[in-house]
């Protein structure tokens, strides 16, 4: 799934782009970066999931997804999914539920929150998959 959106007033446009890889951001005046499944990570602040839905204790009710990557220092950390870019994003849901789809398919290791699955109702998907 693929997005791209043009702004009539500079030539400046957006793609954001979910594939088998991972969910991929480039544009005008942008450095694409990537979020490979492959870089993903097990939560190891303890907590049960590696996959979030929550606002990590930052701000009630802003929620937003979570996974574990390594930063720019090497260190395993929660980091939210967001897109750096100052328009609207029309289907943003629609973007991160097909990133967490390819998380299921590509990256079954990695423990899926139930409130992400019904966030972006996913949750028959994981049904079919555990009866596999």
């Amino acid at each position: 799934m693929a997005i791209t959106e043009y702004h009539s007033k500079k030539p400046k446009y957006t793609q954001i782009q979910v594939d088998e890889k991972g969910l991929h951001h480039s544009g005008e005046n942008i450095q694409p970066i990537s979020l490979l499944y492959e870089s993903l990570f097990a939560n190891n602040e303890g907590g049960l999931y590696d996959v979030l839905w929550t606002d990590r204790g930052y701000s009630e009710g802003d929620l937003d997804l979570y996974i574990f990557t390594k930063n720019e220092s090497g260190i395993v950390k929660a980091m939210p999914v967001k897109f750096k870019t100052t328009s609207l994003i029309r289907n943003s849901n629609a973007l991160l539920a097909h990133f967490v789809k390819g998380i299921i398919y590509f990256r079954p290791d990695l423990k899926i929150d139930p409130e992400v699955l019904e966030r972006y109702h996913l949750s028959e998907l994981t049904k079919d998959k555990n009866m596999e």
